[in-house]
């Protein structure tokens, strides 16, 4: 019965007893007396039941505040047939209605995200092998095995090779994300030197540093082998020591730090670049993100070497952080603003977490 219903009820059944009164008693007096204690009465009963259905909205408004703040079974109980019982039961019907809808989408952009990700890791893999192709050709005619080169000839295939080169980068990027996304790639550490890896890559990088003068900064402490994936880790001082040898100025500086902190391993890649506006600095680590600055310095670019490193490192149970402007290549005595970048990675002594999975992240 609803409340309004209760309400008429008690006010006819009142209404009757006093004119049953009426007709029944003789005594006035008895009559007034007798419907003042029923009026009493009905005052107390609607009292009570509207404390009562007071209580049931307290609760079933602290119910709903706690859904909303994600606390809470998720379903609002307050029992009985009156209209905020009725107002529970229809909530929770609607909430039980909007999560299997909010379940279906999930379930939805799930597949959709998969389907994207299974695209981009069979075109990159289809493509791998003609762009192999394309780069053997060429690389056999510049060589002058195929006959001479006239003319442009040779400034042309360069050119050609080079764009071939950024296309197999690209390619090879892509399934490392997809690889990534999907979970299915391995971490396998093994005790090694990992300032030996860095003057590896260092090493690789150094025709690029000698052309444009960069001051190189090198900094390690003696530190033992340690269980780390060496194939990652190069892939991580490559990715770092590819944006600072790009986005540096010619005869600006670049630092490398590797240094024992605790029980952990810190590395430092420093540069003397153009930095990351303060605005965009949230969006450093996400897929395809090219700060607006640097797009002016190179063109040409994935946006995803910082996505895998981040990937990498925290997948292996390090951490990894950025400050822009860089306070490690901060000189006082410049008159020009602070610039440039430091990314920090932190790597346990005791070495990366092993990860299973299908398929290595190196090619």
């Amino acid at each position: 019965m609803t409340i309004s219903n209760k309400i008429i009820l008690i006010i006819y059944s009142s209404f009757l007893f006093f004119i049953a009164t009426i007709f029944l008693v003789e005594d006035p007096i008895i009559i007034l007396l007798a419907n003042l204690i029923v009026f009493y009465l009905v005052l107390l009963f609607i009292f009570f039941i509207f404390r009562k259905q007071d209580e049931k909205l307290s609760i079933l408004i602290g119910k709903i505040e706690n859904l909303k703040e994600g606390k809470g079974s998720g379903k609002i109980e307050v029992h009985g047939k009156d209209e905020i019982s009725k107002l529970s039961n229809s909530i929770n019907k609607l909430m039980i209605g909007i999560k299997s809808q909010a379940t279906m989408k999930a379930n939805k952009s799930r597949e959709i995200e998969a389907a994207k990700v299974d695209f981009v890791s069979l075109a990159s893999h289809q493509l791998r092998t003609p762009l192999s192709i394309i780069k053997w050709y060429i690389d056999y005619i510049v060589s002058g095995d195929a006959g001479e080169l006239k003319g442009e000839q040779e400034k042309f295939l360069k050119e050609a090779y080079r764009a071939n080169e950024r296309m197999i980068e690209l390619v090879n990027s892509l399934l490392i994300v997809s690889r990534i996304d999907l979970g299915t790639f391995t971490i396998e550490p093994k005790l090694a030197d990992i300032t030996k890896i860095a003057d590896e890559v260092l090493k690789k990088f150094k025709k690029e540093i000698d052309s444009k003068s960069i001051n190189l900064f090198v900094d390690y402490d003696s530190l033992p082998e340690i269980k780390i994936d060496p194939a990652l880790m190069k892939m991580v001082f490559e990715n770092l020591l590819s944006n600072s040898i790009k986005y540096t100025p010619d005869g600006e500086s670049i630092k490398i730090s590797i240094k024992k902190e605790g029980e952990d391993v810190l590395i430092k890649v420093s540069d003397r670049g153009c930095g990351v506006p303060e605005e965009e600095q949230p969006k450093i680590f996400t897929k395809l993100f090219r700060a607006d600055n640097v797009k002016k310095i190179e063109s040409v670019g994935t946006g995803l070497g910082l996505y895998i490193v981040k990937a990498v490192i925290e997948k292996s149970g390090g951490e990894i952080w950025f400050k822009s402007p860089s306070e490690e290549m901060y000189d006082e005595s410049r008159e020009e603003d602070p610039r440039g970048t430091t990314i920090f990675i932190k790597i346990p002594l005791k070495g990366m977490k092993e990860k299973e999975g299908t398929k290595s992240l190196s090619f």
